[in-house]
This record gives C-alpha cells, structure tokens and sequence, in this order.
C-alpha cells in the first residue's frame, strides 16, 4: 500500500466555515451556470458539477490543522490536533482491529490543539493515544485546554491510556517500517516539520514555517534537504507574496512563491498548499493556486537541469485525499 494523506482541516489559525449569505451567493452562482444545461438525470447532474471550478463545486474553508497518514498499519497516523481532530473521530469505524493512535504535534498554538477535547476516542477505555511532540509543555497545554470554566470534562476524566513521546530536536524515531524525522521551523515558539518514509516513498508535512527570502538558492538550507525528492509536501501558503515581504514577515507564514521553489529546488513530486487564511474567501484561496503554477512554469524555465518539479500542485480542502 502506498503512502497516503488525507487532510481533515486546512484553515489558518481559526475555523472558517461558509457562513449562510456565502453559501446562497455560491449556490446562485450555481444556478446561473445551469442556464441552458442539461440536468435531466443523476449523472448529467454529476456531470455538470465536475465540469465546474472547484470553489463552486466545494469549500477550501473549514477545521483547522488535521492530516491522517495512511499506511499499512491498523494504527492511526495524525499529525496535528486542529478542530478536524472531531471530523477524524467521527469518520473512524466503531469496531477497530487496532486501538492505537500515533498524534504528531507540529506545535502548541490553538489551531493545532484545539480539537483534541472532542476526539472520541480519547474517552474510550483500552485505547491507546502516543503523542508525539517537541514540545515539553504539550501535556500541560491538553490540561488546560480542558479546565473548567473552558470545557465541561477534564483531563483526568479521559479513559484511555495516553503516553507523551519527548521527540529529541533533530532525531527521527520508527513505527514499525514507517521512520518519521524532524526538521525545526522558525515559527513563533517554533514549530516542526515531519518527514514521513516508508517503502522508498516519502510524505513531509511543513506547516506554519517562515523561510528567508530566496531560501531556495540558499547554499545548505537545511529544508532542501528535509525536502528533498518527497512523494509528497504539505507546506504553508497562507499568506501572499506582497504579505511576506511587508508587515506579515516575522509571523512565522509562508506564500506560495516559496513552496514552489523550496518544491522545485528540493524535486518534490506533489506540493499540497494549506493553512489557508480564513480572511480569504474560495475565490481568492483558489486563485493561489494560479499563482503557484505560474511561477512553476517560469521559475523552471529559469534553472538549468530543471525537470518541472513540482508534478503537481494542489490546494488542500477537507476531505482531499493524495496517493505518494
């Protein structure tokens, strides 16, 4: 089985679901690309939406940070315990032959823990939660999380067997035939990227991550080689060029202009843009991507020996599902 990810939150530092003026504005959009359609049968109706741009077919707005890795283990790879940690929990199958859960903190602010008081199966007793973190203060940071007057259950009420796996920085650990490594990020109380290898295919996850302008042409920039040759590569695009190199600089974001760049420099095959800002509606989230393939196209026909790495660049939603 090939390594693959599915993303269950892609929002910024908040969630940011279609409030309902957006939705109608969205479905008589719709309507108006009806016009003169057929739409007599199930499957012309399928047909018609899969010919639509995606923002009218779906919402790249929605939980906050959340990826499942898929393996061939029974045990559940999570990175990140965003809001879209309660979408996982409700998606999972009541019966499990396997009741382990491996969770990798990329960090400790809210978007990324937010959803760990409304996973599952944390309250079921033989279950067993590793997470796995840098950060000393992460079982501290679930507590809290979970005083009163802030959520109606503690900590202490959880029935499963939870275990905090103190990951060195820069050391790598191993999960049956799955090695995940480390890189750290510059990122308000830092955070860290993982590098997910098993079978010769490789899945890195590099989320809320600021990189130095030109990083791609920085001699020895250690994410080139953190990078280097993935499957596939999860990187942060919140924010836009013009945002980096202005007030935006030390927030500890990235665009889309460097993920090409550190992607193409680095060879990675498939880059997946996410952390979307929830400022941004569909349209403009969607139009990110124009703006990554465009500098593919030119950022390659400027390097020699360059094969147009990326292969590919997709913009992550809730739902998306990518095989390395």
């Amino acid at each position: 089985m090939a390594l693959k990810l599915k993303s269950w939150g892609t929002s910024g530092p908040i969630p940011a679901p279609l409030n309902s003026e957006s939705l109608k504005e969205k479905v008589l959009t719709v309507l108006r690309h009806a016009k003169g359609q057929d739409l007599s049968s199930e499957d012309a109706l399928h047909h018609f939406l899969a010919k639509l741009p995606f923002p009218l077919q779906g919402t790249y707005k929605g939980n906050t940070n959340c990826i499942q890795i898929l393996n061939e283990t029974n045990e559940v790879l999570l990175c990140d315990a965003g809001s879209g940690l309660r979408a996982i929990s409700d998606s999972l199958p009541k019966q499990r032959s396997t009741n382990t859960y491996h969770l990798f903190l990329t960090h400790l602010h809210w978007d990324h823990i937010q959803g760990f008081p409304f996973f599952k199966p944390a309250y079921q007793a033989g279950n067993k939660i590793i997470i796995h973190t840098l950060h000393r203060e992460a079982e501290d940071a679930f507590r809290k999380i979970m005083e009163p007057p802030y959520f109606p259950a503690n900590y202490d009420s959880l029935a499963a067997d939870i275990e905090y796996n103190l990951i060195a920085d820069g050391s790598s650990l191993q999960i049956g035939d799955l090695i995940v490594k480390t890189l750290r990020q510059e990122h308000p109380n830092h955070s860290w990227a993982f590098r997910f290898e098993q079978a010769g295919q490789a899945v890195v996850i590099s989320t809320d991550s600021q990189h130095p302008e030109n990083a791609a042409s920085i001699d020895s920039y250690p994410f080139l080689e953190f990078f280097k040759a993935a499957d596939l590569l999860v990187f942060d695009s919140q924010y836009s060029l013009d945002h980096i190199h202005g007030e935006k600089r030390t927030w500890g974001h990235s665009d889309a202009v460097t993920a090409v760049e550190l992607a193409a420099t680095a060879e990675v095959k498939q880059l997946i843009l996410t952390h979307h800002d929830p400022a941004d509606n569909d349209d403009e989230i969607h139009g990110i991507l124009a703006i990554a393939e465009k500098h593919r196209s030119s950022y390659n026909q400027d390097k020699i020996n360059r094969c147009n790495y990326p292969k590919e660049i997709k913009l992550a939603y809730d739902g998306l599902t990518v095989e390395a």
